[in-house]
Parts: structure tokens; C-alpha cells; sequence
């Protein structure tokens, strides 16, 4: 599979210049307004060049002298996630997860340089749903190694609970880990009124899987990361070590997360999730 194929069928400028660079590799900024422009797109040179400049700090392109490549390391990132939904897909029955879900269009990738930036992100996203007045149907879903944000910070996550029972936003939390950590943050959310979350959840992905309202996350940590924080779940027991996760963070200098928004792919996510506790 070539992961721009996907990419670029959005035709956001980051699409538009992804789809000029990935069959026009080593490209000057005027080289990519210039192949766009010549689709007929009308498109600013300013607006061109700010993206390729956005894309370099995401590290989506890389610069070589004046001209712009695509970065190897982000493409088989991203290639590895697509690739995993492409073989789900042909392997599935039609009661499988993925069957039916044929194209995947609506794709991003984000690059954040630290852990917190990545928590920050979440929270953006988060409350954007929170508030949302639009949108009746409230739903938030995850999929995850640990609930690590919220234990790092517990009166936030006392503060949200309180704003998903007064909005009447339904939570649904599926944790891969089953350590005494786990068993904590399971214990502490059913004593907010959270009944919906599992630990012990059988998945040998180690991504987090996010869903709020209409958008998918699929966040990828370095592997080195995800076996410190493993360890530090199965070395500690409560609280007081909490503390010491900070030492795992800390190591995370990349976390790439995948964006889709594909209604299809998301719905099925969502009530993949869901069914788990019917």
C-alpha cells in the first residue's frame, strides 16, 4: 500500500502539497504552488509555503537545501497503521471490524515533540466535544495501554467526570493493562459514577485508540516508551510512585498520532467498543 495514495485524496493545501511531492520527490516550494496551480486550483503561493513550513516542524517533509522531500521516517509510520487496517480489512468476515470500510480518506498525521503536548492535544479535543452544542450525541471511547493522563492528573479528571454527567456524555474506556495502577484508576472512576471501563482488555496493538464525536486518534508511541512504561506499571503498586512515570515520559520525544474522519470507520470503532459491554 502507498500510504499517500490515501493521503492526498483530501484536497486540504497539506493534501495538495503531499500529492505534488510524493510523485515529485525533491521539490522547490515554487515547483509545488506551481504543479498545483496547473490543476486548476486556485491556491496563494503565501498559503503554499506557510504549509511546507508547517509540515518541515511536523517532520511530514524534510528540507534538503532549497527543496523538500518527504520524511521517510513518517511515512512508514503512518504506512504501518494503514497497512494494519488494509490486511484487517481483507482478512475480516462481514461481521468483522473493518468489513465494508474500503476507502479511508480523511487522513492526517501530527507530530507532537513531548508527551505533554500530546496531553494538551487530547484536552483540546476533548473539550471541543464537551462543548459542542450542536451535536446531541456525545460520545467519547478509548482504547489504551494505561489511562495515563488522567492518573497524572486525578481533580481534572474529577472535573470532567463531573461535565459528562451534567452534559449526559456517554464514556466507554477499554484498557489493555491490568497492573494494581489499573485497578486503581478502575476503582476511582466507578466511585465518580464511571461503570463503563474495563481493564485486562485482550489487544496486542499498543497504540492509543481515541474517539470524539466524529474523529478517530490513533496515537503511536516509540517502542523503547511504551516497554518503560510497562515496567513502571508492573514495578508499582499505588500512588505514592506516581511520581516515577515522569521518568518514562520524559524519554518521549515523538508521539505521532493519526487523525481520521471517516464517519464509517469511526461508527464502526464506536460500536466495536460499545459492544464490549453489552
Amino acid at each position: 500500500m502507498v500510504v499517500t495514495d490515501l493521503l492526498t485524496s483530501d484536497k486540504s493545501p497539506e493534501g495538495l502539497i503531499l500529492s505534488v511531492i510524493k510523485d515529485n520527490p525533491n521539490v522547490s516550494t515554487k515547483q509545488i504552488y506551481n504543479k498545483i496551480t496547473k490543476q486548476g486550483i486556485s491556491i496563494r503561493y503565501h498559503k503554499v509555503y506557510e504549509k511546507v513550513q508547517d509540515m518541515v516542524k511536523r517532520d511530514v517533509l524534510v528540507k534538503t537545501e532549497k527543496n523538500y522531500a518527504l520524511n521517510d521516517v513518517w511515512v512508514k509510520r503512518t504506512t504501518t497503521f494503514m497497512e494494519t487496517i488494509q490486511i484487517k480489512q481483507m482478512k475480516n468476515s462481514e461481521n468483522g471490524l473493518f468489513f465494508g470500510v474500503n476507502n479511508i480518506q480523511k487522513v492526517e498525521l501530527l507530530t507532537f515533540n513531548s508527551f505533554n503536548e500530546y496531553a494538551d492535544y487530547i484536552r483540546m479535543v476533548r473539550n471541543r466535544v464537551l462543548n459542542d452544542e450542536t451535536n446531541s450525541e456525545k460520545t467519547i471511547c478509548w482504547i489504551c495501554n494505561h489511562i495515563i493522563i488522567s492518573l497524572l492528573n486525578m481533580q481534572e479528571r474529577m472535573n470532567t467526570v463531573k461535565k459528562f454527567h451534567k452534559d449526559k456524555i456517554k464514556y466507554y474506556s477499554l484498557v489493555r493493562g491490568n497492573d494494581k495502577l489499573d485497578e486503581f484508576m478502575l476503582d476511582f472512576n466507578k466511585k465518580l459514577g464511571i461503570n463503563t471501563m474495563k481493564i485486562g482488555f485482550p489487544d496486542r496493538d499498543r497504540a492509543d485508540i481515541a474517539i470524539y464525536g466524529d474523529t478517530l486518534l490513533y496515537a503511536i508511541y516509540p517502542v523503547g516508551v511504551i516497554e518503560a512504561i510497562e515496567e513502571f506499571y508492573r514495578n508499582n503498586n499505588g500512588m505514592s510512585d506516581i511520581a516515577k512515570i515522569t521518568t518514562a515520559l520524559d524519554e518521549i520525544s515523538k508521539v505521532y498520532v493519526v487523525v481520521i474522519r471517516e464517519p464509517k470507520l469511526v461508527e464502526t470503532y464506536k460500536k466495536f467498543i460499545i459492544s464490549q459491554f453489552n
